[in-house]
């Protein structure tokens, strides 16, 4: 009486995939062959249950003797998707056949139930070896995250030193472990403080990178977003008013930017006007003498000595080769490093085909 208040079981269809051959065998020898004693009737049953090339492999069997129809096609299923070894190749590889990502932990303990189910089914056919293979285990970890793999190669070091390898059922529970510990309330937590702080602090420091950027790059005369050596109204004024100007804004006499002094500027340009090498630049540059150190604040005061050496300035020279649509030009090229600016050839662009364009470097 209690058995008639049971539902019906479904038994699943078998499609030829050899990954799903044992659970197919097992469910109809449980619910159906045990139950029926006509070997006519379990053929039958045996063939609706089928589909796809499994059913189209085993149909010709109703034309045999009951009996010897039904042990043929039992064998015809195992020995065409049975075969122990591919189905322990499939069920592995089913393993690494999707594009895996196990970095939180609703994945990562999906990883776990497949591991779980891959072991039962090769446990059932004594391929433990497989399972246990240092380059199964590898394959796993690489699908692991960073931490992961370091927390697991923690455990393999503590195995290794007891002599001992590390085998799958331990990697699965490791993996288990981990998806628990991610899931329950304090691993959720854990990760939610993580990733807003990184979010906030992405967010500041994003905003300071672009407000000190936008500060940086203001012209002190026309406001402007350029910096003060090519703002045009800065250049049309005379020497003297530069001189003026970047004073009374506290700029930098080497790099006219603002923020620091000529002495801890870091640039390495001197001035090129006329051969001075002077160390401020060229837009200040004047044949009158003109005293920079009427500047902002903390003068300081040095007596020395210099001597002009007179020496030869030498460049370093690379070869090159230029390509286009048109031409391939080979040459050499002058390497400057105080040179903020590309500089080619006129006759260059003419044999690489290319149209000249007029620009300012100032």
């Amino acid at each position: 009486m209690v058995g008639l208040d049971l539902p019906k079981v479904e038994l699943s269809y078998f499609d030829g995939q050899p990954t799903a051959y044992w659970m197919f065998i097992r469910q109809f020898e449980t619910y159906v062959a045990s139950r029926v004693i006509d070997d006519s009737q379990r053929l039958l049953y045996l063939i609706h249950y089928c589909k796809g090339k499994a059913k189209s492999a085993i149909e010709g069997c109703v034309m045999m003797d009951p009996t010897a129809g039904y042990s043929k096609a039992r064998e015809i299923l195992k020995r065409l998707f049975g075969q122990p070894h591919i189905i322990a190749r499939e069920t592995l590889e089913g393993l690494f056949s999707e594009i895996n990502d196990y970095s939180d932990a609703g994945k990562l303990a999906n990883l776990a139930v497949k591991m779980e189910n891959c072991a039962m089914v090769l446990n059932q056919m004594n391929y433990n070896h497989d399972l246990n293979s240092l380059a199964t285990l590898e394959r796993i970890v690489k699908l692991l995250p960073r931490s992961l793999q370091v927390q697991w190669a923690d455990i393999v070091d503590t195995l290794t030193e007891n002599v001992r390898e590390p085998t799958f059922a331990e990697l699965t529970n490791f993996i288990a472990s981990r998806a628990r510990v991610a899931s329950s309330r304090f691993g959720q937590l854990a990760t939610c403080m993580k990733k807003g702080y990184n979010a906030k602090m992405n967010c500041y420091l994003q905003s300071e990178q672009y407000s000190s950027l936008a500060v940086k790059r203001k012209c002190s005369i026309c406001s402007k977003d350029h910096d003060i050596y090519l703002c045009p109204s800065f250049i049309s004024m005379t020497v003297e008013d530069r001189w003026a100007h970047a004073r009374s804004k506290g700029a930098c006499f080497v790099c006219l930017k603002r923020g620091h002094r000529a002495s801890e500027c870091k640039s390495t340009k001197r001035c090129n006007v006329e051969e001075c090498l002077k160390r401020h630049h060229y837009l200040l540059h004047s044949n009158r003498q003109v005293n920079p150190l009427e500047s902002n604040s903390n003068v300081e005061s040095h007596c020395g000595y210099t001597k002009s050496l007179g020496h030869h300035v030498c460049l370093g020279m690379i070869p090159i080769r230029l390509r286009s649509k048109h031409a391939e030009v080979v040459g050499y090229a002058l390497l400057d490093n105080g040179s903020d600016a590309t500089l080619i050839r006129s006759d260059c662009l003419k044999s690489l085909g290319l149209k000249e364009e007029q620009v300012s470097i100032v």
